[in-house]
């Protein structure tokens, strides 16, 4: 309906001014605010279920200098029917009392009703208005300067026919088939401390059954919401809801199996800062069983996503385990959190694994994502893994605002997220994209590096110069990769003439869980060791060798091949050996004590005895053996290793 504040003056009488009329009664009631119309009125048709509202450019911008409206009209004729508009995400540009950008809500027809409110910055939560009549007034007004992403909402129209009363009794209600709504007490806010209040609702005819949805809900962990199956709360619950802030939240859609229905809201809470909640509720002649309904939600204006009806159902990736994509080579995809732009919701354990085939890699670009802050992201936060489990490395985790885009090594990532039970936020969008395998963007293509394709034919590398000396200052690089992408990398080294030192201080072979220094440590060596390692936990192998300045040796050879699995034997023998040097560290001990305690003194005072060990080496065969560190003092090294000539 037009009012008269909302008329547009200055035009000649005649046949001008019905023109012109009838052109602004087209542009109040069918213009859309968009890029080409930044200042135009749009008028919204509410109903008895949820709609959506978008900002103009939403998710990227709104634009600049726009003074868009909308007239949200829950009925022409009907004064009782209230409107409720729900913000679920804000985020515009932030000024002293708006004054720059800002969204106004106001509590009528036009700007001429009460302000309700003027927001702008970035609302942490969501944030509800409802209004005292039929219409709610919305405008969007920017300037020409820095612009944000815009806002999303939800709107609705209930008509409170049953008014909030003090819970001294339970109160008996009879459903039609027109629905009617149940409030909490003193909503939209909560003053009084209660202990219980309960409703009965029964249907008008006993052959009917009960539908009940919670509408709009806001209350803390203090309290509880409950519908039941029955006459009381002996019958079966349907749903129980407590510390929740949603409106339609999905699986609050209940169907009762007979004509009655029973729902209990208990709290101890008094001056609470939560809203409470609305419930409809309205009978029905066809027997049903309890379900947890799907919100089916109209886009109202072109300014929100090109899809005229979407269906929001409960998140798979949250209720049933680890979703498995799977992505073929040159295809994309994206992964949200439940409801996406929408709120996600509280205490939710959410993951999802993006596997590609073998010879592919995965990159997982972030679009959008604002998460709950907090220091060390120990409330919500997601985290991204090189591989399908937990177990692989970490590529990022993160919160809040600050986010980032990730590259696979491999051909899965895993995505991980967590929420906890207090505020939450929009959510994230990621975009997933399959591309053949190529070198990792964190490898130094400075470094000289040899690249090695694993199979399953045992395969070799070694240091330079092999089997003679390695030089001084070297600094040598080696990427080994799984193109299958099945199979684990057996590492295992075959011979070792390293400069000792401990704990591999001087020279050194390093191997690494990944393509990069910045991956997890496989192993270290060097000296005589024969180690053998396993890369279960990725695609790649990095190793480098590093040398000093001296002493230099043989070096080393070492072997790669592809296996099935780790065996189990290796764990065994780590377990044995833990066990047989424990028994005999705590059998040294034992004797060690002994001897002290029996005051066993069998060297004189201030003489110190050496024990050499006596290594017989033949001139042609000294590059066998591998010789102490040589201590350094005064910043000269002195030759402290005692060898003997064979006579």
């Amino acid at each position: 309906m037009m009012s008269p504040g909302r008329t547009m003056a200055g035009f000649g009488a005649g046949f001008g001014a019905p023109i012109m009329l009838l052109l602004m009664i087209i542009t109040q009631v069918f213009g859309v605010c968009d890029i080409a119309n930044r200042r135009v009125e749009t008028e919204l048709m509410a109903t008895q279920d949820v709609e959506y509202l978008y900002s103009p450019g939403w998710r990227i911008s709104y634009y600049s200098n726009t003074d868009c409206k909308w007239l949200i009209n829950g009925s022409d004729t009907d004064s009782a029917f209230r409107v409720l508009v729900d913000v679920t995400y804000l985020s515009i540009e932030n000024s002293p009392g708006c004054s720059y950008d800002g969204l106004s809500i106001y509590d009528g027809s036009s700007t001429s009703a009460t302000l309700l409110g003027r927001i702008c910055n970035r609302l942490p939560t969501g944030r509800m208005y409802l209004m005292t009549g039929q219409f709610a007034y919305l405008r969007l007004k920017s300037d020409s300067s820095v612009q944000a992403t815009g806002f999303s909402l939800r709107y609705l129209k209930y008509k409170p026919t049953t008014p909030s009363t003090a819970c001294t009794s339970t109160v008996s209600l009879t459903a039609s088939t027109t629905l009617q709504y149940l409030t909490s007490p003193d909503f939209p806010s909560q003053q009084n401390a209660f202990d219980t209040c309960t409703w009965l609702i029964s249907a008008s005819s006993g052959s009917s059954t009960l539908t009940v949805n919670v509408v709009f809900l806001d209350i803390d962990g203090e309290e509880m919401l409950s519908i039941y199956d029955g006459s009381d709360n002996t019958a079966t619950q349907l749903v129980s809801l407590s510390n929740d802030r949603t409106t339609f939240t999905d699986g609050s859609t209940v169907t009762t199996t007979g004509d009655k229905a029973y729902i209990q809201f208990s709290t101890a809470v008094m001056d609470s800062v939560r809203l409470g909640f609305i419930v409809s509720y309205n009978e029905s002649s066809s027997t049903a069983t309890t379900t947890a309904s799907a919100l089916t939600t109209v886009a109202t204006t072109s300014a929100a996503p090109v899809v005229a009806t979407t269906t929001y159902t409960a998140p798979s990736a949250c209720d049933s385990g680890t979703i498995t994509i799977t992505a073929t080579s040159g295809s994309s995809g994206y992964i949200t959190t439940p409801d996406y732009p929408e709120f996600y919701g509280h205490n939710l354990a959410c993951s999802w694994v993006v596997q590609a085939s073998a010879g592919e890699q995965i990159s997982l670009t972030a679009v959008d994502s604002s998460l709950e802050d907090s220091d060390g992201c120990s409330g919500d936060v997601v985290s991204i893994y090189d591989g399908s489990t937990t177990s692989y490395p970490l590529l990022a985790s993160f919160c809040g605002t600050t986010y980032q885009s990730v590259n696979g090594t491999g051909t899965s990532i895993l995505v991980v997220f967590t929420s906890d039970g207090s505020s939450s936020d929009r959510g994230f969008k990621f975009q997933y994209t399959v591309t053949a395998q190529e070198t990792p963007t964190c490898v130094d293509s400075g470094r000289n590096i040899t690249n090695l394709n694993a199979t399953t034919t045992v395969q070799y590398f070694t240091s330079d110069n092999y089997p003679n000396d390695y030089t001084s200052n070297e600094d040598s690089h080696w990427l080994i990769y799984n193109p299958s992408g099945v199979g684990v990398i057996k590492v295992a080294v075959e011979d070792s003439r390293i400069e000792a030192s401990y704990p591999c201080s001087y020279d050194k072979v390093t191997l690494y869980k990944g393509p990069c220094e910045s991956y997890p440590v496989l192993g270290t060596f060097c000296g005589e060791e024969k180690p053998v390692y396993y890369q279960d936990t990725g695609s790649y192998v990095y190793a480098r060798f590093v040398s000093d300045t001296d002493s230099n040796y043989k070096g080393f050879r070492v072997s790669y091949v592809l296996v099935d699995e780790v065996p189990s034997s290796t764990s065994t023998y780590l377990i044995i050996g833990a066990i047989v040097g424990g028994v005999l560290g705590a059998i040294i001990l034992v004797a060690i004590g002994f001897a002290v305690y029996k005051g066993i003194k069998k060297y004189k005072a201030g003489k110190t005895y050496r024990t050499a060990s006596k290594v017989s080496v033949d001139s042609d065969d000294e590059e066998n053996h591998t010789p102490a560190r040589k201590p350094t003092k005064g910043g000269v090294k002195l030759d402290s290793l005692l060898v003997q000539k064979k006579s």
